[in-house]
């Protein structure tokens, strides 16, 4: 196993890669780019607070440290991804993979809605809890897997509209347990649905 490389995850938009161990500054988003907007008040407070990692910058930016454990993360996120059955029957997609935030979307079918015809609340659930786990499992080390040990959901809204995505990103990454927040915005009017508090556990690959 290759030596760990640092990663310096930026809350804002864009990305600029690095390798090695130098502290790597990556661009992200805390959400789609309206809905964050309208969210700056309360995440520069939750940093001055102490409830978000690192520190208050300019625009929408939180930036926190996070050891990347393996080099091959986003593989490994992507291979696993693909096996998910579930996933695979929702037509969910993959957006993006970086240290300790993924992105996941899903289009809003009749078939995935309840009866009143809005997405349906276990497909929100499940989505953003698959976001968060697999934004834990980009900061394992290698030979490790995550499960959901704990989520906390608040549905803010009816999901309306043609595509969802949801975005999980890690707050406090431990040795044996992670803490992620996850949002859901509806990719059309950058609504925001959804916000959940998840606890993922560390453990072994079973053979």
């Amino acid at each position: 196993m290759g030596a760990p490389w640092q990663g310096r995850a930026v809350l804002s938009s864009g990305i600029r890669p690095g390798a090695g161990r130098q502290r790597v500054p990556l661009q992200v988003r805390l959400g789609l780019a309206d809905a964050a907007a309208s969210r700056l008040d309360s995440v520069s407070e939750a940093c001055a607070a102490g409830r978000l990692p690192g520190h208050w910058e300019e625009g929408v930016t939180v930036v926190a440290d996070f050891e990347v454990r393996d080099p091959r993360f986003e593989q490994r996120v992507r291979a696993s991804f693909d096996r998910q059955g579930l996933m695979h029957t929702l037509g969910a997609e993959l957006v993006s993979v970086r240290p300790g935030l993924v992105d996941i979307e899903v289009g809003i079918r009749p078939e995935l809605t309840q009866q009143h015809g809005y997405l349906h609340a276990g497909v929100v659930m499940s989505v953003v809890d698959t976001a968060c786990g697999y934004a834990a499992l980009t900061l394992a080390e290698p030979g490790y897997e995550v499960l959901s040990v704990e989520i906390k959901v608040n549905l803010l809204a009816p999901s309306v509209g043609t595509r969802v995505r949801a975005t999980g990103r890690v707050v406090r990454s431990g040795r044996t347990l992670t803490v992620c927040q996850g949002d859901v915005y509806v990719v059309d009017t950058g609504k925001h649905v959804a916000t959940v508090l998840t606890t993922m556990i560390l453990q072994p690959l079973r053979d």
